[in-house]
């Protein structure tokens, strides 16, 4: 990241695809400042079973996660997930740019 101009940086969209099980595709689009998008492919509300829904939702997860670690790094902090079923947060994480090892 060059930081000697930083609006450059921060202005760039990122757009990912993810191949999750059950041939289902999501896609996460974040656009400065604040524009996030997710797009399925097909439909998960379709899936009628619990444990084919808990291993979606699971890779779901890793791959949200893969995501906004890459927009952390490129804002240059931390990005807030919250989780709800509608009437309330069921889950919350916090996700930093990854560490260099």
């Amino acid at each position: 990241m060059n930081m000697s101009s930083p609006d450059a940086e921060f202005n760039s969209e990122i757009t990912r695809s993810f191949a999750l099980p059950q041939s289902y595709r999501v896609t996460f689009r974040w656009k400065p400042p604040n524009e996030f998008e997710i797009g399925w492919s097909p439909d998960p509300r379709r899936m009628r079973k619990a444990r084919a829904w808990q291993k979606l939702f699971a890779a779901y997860q890793a791959a949200r996660r893969e995501f906004l670690e890459e927009v952390a790094a490129l804002i240059g902090g931390a990005v807030l997930v919250l989780d709800t079923n509608l009437k309330a947060v069921v889950g919350t994480d916090i996700i930093h740019s990854p560490t260099r090892h």
